[in-house]
């Protein structure tokens, strides 16, 4: 992100200027009851809540330049992209990059390795290596660097410095929750570490405009606020945003962290704050001799405005605005409009109306006769455009957007005309406020029809059409980064705005035409990422499921010919983008099964494809993908299905390692093949071919360079032995503990924090078995102070383990009481399909039976036979089964 973005762009600066340029109000007041929360220990989120208009975006501006270390977020509506439009993954990378900036030194340390090596000869067939790793995950946050210094005297082999079989280096291909650790928790930790008494105070400005997203694509930043782990205590996050029922999660979820101001709550102190703007703004020179001649005077005009503002800063900051305006030209009909507080309205939409009709009262007196051609031709067409634009727009890309040519001479007039609502941002022109979007857009009444309304199925159609028909033949020339950002957004908002049957199949078919033909799609891959394509065709989905189901299938084959056609021309792992992006989207799962039947077909992907090893991978790491999706459904059906895939990838996987010995991405792809195979045989119970599996995917991870793999692998392997009574106690707690050590010490990132906390599982489940109460307490210490669990909030995890600790104790009134809230809702009805459910019922049953409460534990013995046979409960229904046929 920083290659593509300076520091000040990074940081909102421009943003953050313009909302404490002219005239800026600091409201010290509103600043003391913040600093009040976060000041308590108890608090963690700061919710300001106000409508629009009211001053919030300037306040977090403000907050930013008040606080040393203060990543900020300012969401747009209408942003061009996912980098400000509130998306969770673009919110922590972002605000990742601006800690790294800001504070580089908490974000973990640097990777690095150095090698010098001499050698004399090397041999026709023989290969030297100075550095070799499988697997990288550079952390997008922090630096990587490999030097090898190498000297040789014949070569007649090969000598390579540096090999890296894969590098995973684009953090959108990381799981939500390991990025929110990398951009955010862990740096905290540092932080703290390194200086106690510092604070991260992080803004997220206007998070209710993320509900305004076409498609629904990806989890939002209110939704991760909502669900994010316990933050840590020098964490604090301060929200704006407008009143409405998509703060309820957070409200629920956060309820015991979380404190809330809303700013039309201080009635007073906000007028006085306008009275000061409005003083201010009339102090200027020019204006105050032009208004020293009113009637009413300077005084009693600030007076009377701040009444009819109501509280609302946009109102005063665009009447301030329109007075200077007239003054500079001498337009005393404005001049004298603006003074009228008989026929001044009140409020924000009250302003918006008055504004655009002397706007348009203007354009009639300036253009005589012909002035209807004039609004029609040059301002509506912009009013359209700026009203609907997902973000700024150039003057070239603007003129475009409303149809015109950027040599109209109606153009600048027409943009001088409209000038009290636009800002310039980002190099083009936008909006002044959202809400004046929502103003234009908002439905008339039946026999109402003003001269500015937008129909926002019509523009945003229009503005679909004219990008492609200036594109559709050629998108990868296409030089409007807007159009290649937003074409397909725009036609998805217009068959979601449509309210007739006609309209939706004027927009379906747009949509399906721009996507069927991979393109656009490709194009805006290459430009803007392979995540940002597929979130078009989640969005298209979705949408033309409802509307227009006919073009669903050309939609999925213009996706997988898509997908095909980059991986053609890409390193990138496609197989891991699809997985990443539809594979985790809750409203993909439907296009993300329609597309992999393309995708692990090597015909259609041979059309793209041509090298013969890379198709190979391809089609084999789709086909992995596409039986992970089923074993993740949890029904039988799929999981056994998922089997017969991951059969036949592993034998492609072998036969093609047997013709490229030595390719690590070959043994890395086989690794997790035969991981996800070995654990579709462990949930049947099936233990020796589960065995196996595992065996061969940790040799195949060592293969690769990949420690962590070949770890997790063994260890899981050697988890399902222990319970299959095939591995002793010795030797499983010597391999644990081994692991042990190298997850401390040796593995870095999440998930060798997960793993840290697993090997505390292990144990607990080692000393389930063998009685070991002295191993079971230190390990459930172990566990209440784990960090990784801490931070997720999973005391469903902490509460099981102390249930299995007290059974281990002896403690069986402890015990059934922890176990009855755990299984609360599996002990009637059909059981879950939750992995070894019945090894709980089994315990609880025999925790109840030891309390003398037979009648309870034989029903708690009969659900857990109940259980399904493909969620790995075998091993624990034939102990049920002898517990029950026990005397």
């Amino acid at each position: 992100m920083t290659s593509r973005m300076d520091l000040a762009e990074l940081l909102f600066e421009e943003v953050v200027r313009g909302a404490l340029d002219h005239g800026f109000v600091e409201r010290a007041w509103l600043a003391d009851l913040v600093q009040a929360h976060l000041d308590d220990p108890g608090c963690r989120f700061v919710l300001l809540q106000g409508g629009p208009g009211t001053g919030k975006t300037s306040f977090a501006a403000w907050l930013a330049r008040r606080y040393e270390l203060s990543p900020r977020y300012f969401v747009r509506r209408d942003s061009t992209g996912t980098l400000a439009a509130g998306d969770a993954r673009s919110v922590l990378l972002r605000v990742g990059h601006q800690l790294a900036a800001l504070a580089p030194g908490v974000m973990g340390r640097e990777v690095t390795a150095e090698v010098e090596q001499r050698v004399g000869e090397v041999a026709p067939d023989g290969t030297v290596i100075g550095v070799r790793i499988g697997l990288l995950q550079a952390s997008p946050f922090r630096g990587t660097a490999l030097r090898v210094a190498q000297s040789a005297g014949r070569v007649d082999g090969s000598v390579v410095g540096v090999q890296i079989d894969r590098l995973v280096t684009d953090p959108r291909l990381r799981d939500l929750g390991d990025l929110q650790y990398l951009a955010l928790l862990d740096p905290a930790l540092e932080l703290a570490r390194r200086e106690p008494g510092s604070r991260i105070v992080l803004l997220l400005d206007a998070v209710d405009e993320v509900g305004h997203r076409p498609g629904g694509a990806g989890e939002d930043v209110l939704d991760w606020l909502a669900r994010c782990p316990r933050l840590p205590g020098n964490v604090r996050v301060v929200i704006t945003s407008r009143p409405g029922e998509r703060l309820r999660g957070l409200r629920t979820r956060q309820r015991e962290w979380l404190r809330e101001e809303t700013i039309t709550d201080s009635a007073e102190r906000v007028a006085g704050d306008l009275r000061a703007y409005t003083s201010a703004a009339l102090d200027d020179p020019a204006v105050a001799a032009v208004l020293s001649a009113h009637p009413a005077g300077p005084a009693r005009l600030a007076r009377r405005i701040v009444e009819r503002a109501d509280g609302n800063f946009l109102y005063l900051v665009l009447w301030v605005q329109a007075l200077r305006r007239a003054v500079a030209e001498g337009d005393d009909r404005r001049l004298a409009a603006l003074t009228d507080f008989t026929a001044l309205p009140s409020g924000l939409t009250g302003i918006y109306e008055c504004f655009l009709t002397l706007v348009h009262d203007a354009v009639r007196l300036a253009n005589g006769p012909g002035w209807r051609r004039v609004w029609r031709e040059a301002h509506r067409p912009l009013l359209g455009a700026l009203a609907v634009a997902r973000g700024p727009l150039t003057l070239a890309g603007l003129a475009r957007a409303a149809g015109l040519s950027p040599d109209d001479p109606l153009l600048p007039e027409a943009l001088g005309d409209l000038a009290e609502f636009l800002i310039k941002e980002g190099g083009g022109l936008r909006l002044c406020h959202a809400s004046l979007g929502e103003f234009l857009t908002e439905p008339p009444a039946p026999d109402e029809r003003p001269p500015w309304y937008v129909n926002p199925f019509q523009s945003n159609l229009d503005l679909a059409r004219r990008y492609v028909d200036a594109f559709g033949t050629s998108w990868q020339d296409c030089d409007d980064g807007y159009a290649l950002a937003n074409t397909a957004s725009h036609g998805v908002r217009a068959v979601e705005e449509a309210r007739t049957d006609a309209e939706r199949s004027r927009a379906a078919g747009l949509v399906a035409s721009l996507l069927s033909d991979p393109s656009y799609g490709l194009a805006k891959a290459a430009r803007l990422g392979t995540e940002e394509m597929l979130l078009d065709y989640v969005a298209a989905h979705a949408a033309l499921d409802r509307a227009a189901p006919e073009h669903r299938e050309a939609l999925v084959r213009g996706l997988a010919s898509a997908v095909a056609a980059r991986a053609a021309a890409t390193d990138e792992h496609l197989p891991d983008v699809l997985h990443s992006v539809l594979g985790y989207h809750g409203r993909a799962g439907r296009l993300n099964e329609a597309v992999l039947v393309h995708l692990t077909d090597a015909a259609t992907v041979g059309e793209y494809v041509a090298d013969p090893r890379k198709l190979m991978l391809t089609t084999l790491g789709f086909a992995h993908g596409n039986a992970t999706r089923l074993r993740r459904l949890g029904d039988e059906a799929g999981v056994r299905k998922a089997r017969d895939i991951l059969e036949r990838a592993v034998s492609s996987t072998e036969r093609l390692g047997a013709d490229l010995a030595g390719d690590a991405s070959v043994d890395g792809l086989l690794s997790s093949i035969c991981y996800d195979l070995a654990y579709v045989h462990y949930l049947y119970g099936e233990t020796a071919a589960a065995d196996g599996l595992f065996r061969r995917s940790a040799e195949a991870a060592d293969r690769a360079g990949n420690a962590t793999g070949a770890y997790i692998s063994r260890l899981v392997a050697l988890r399902m032995n222990l319970f299959a009574g095939t591995v002793g106690a010795a030797r499983f707690r010597a391999d644990v503990e081994e692991a042990r050590t190298y997850f401390a010490e040796r593995a870095e990132g999440p998930h060798a924090r997960r793993w840290a906390m697993n090997v505390h599982q292990y144990l607990i489940d080692l000393a389930v078995e063998t009685g070991d109460a002295a191993l079971a307490g230190a390990e459930l210490e172990a566990l209440e102070e784990d960090e990784w669990l801490a931070r997720l909030g999973r005391d469903d995890l902490l509460r099981i383990a102390r249930a299995r600790v007290a059974f281990t104790r002896g403690d069986h009134e402890r015990a059934a009481a922890l176990y009855g809230e755990h299984l609360a809702g599996e002990l009637t009805g059909d059981p879950s399909g939750k992995e070894e459910l019945a090894r709980d019922l089994l315990h609880y049953g025999r925790a109840l039976a030891a309390l003398g409460r037979a009648a309870e534990a034989r029903r708690a013995w009969a659900q857990g036979l109940r259980c399904p046979d493909h969620t790995a409960n075998g091993p624990w229904k034939h102990r049920i089964e002898r517990e029950l046929s026990a005397p």
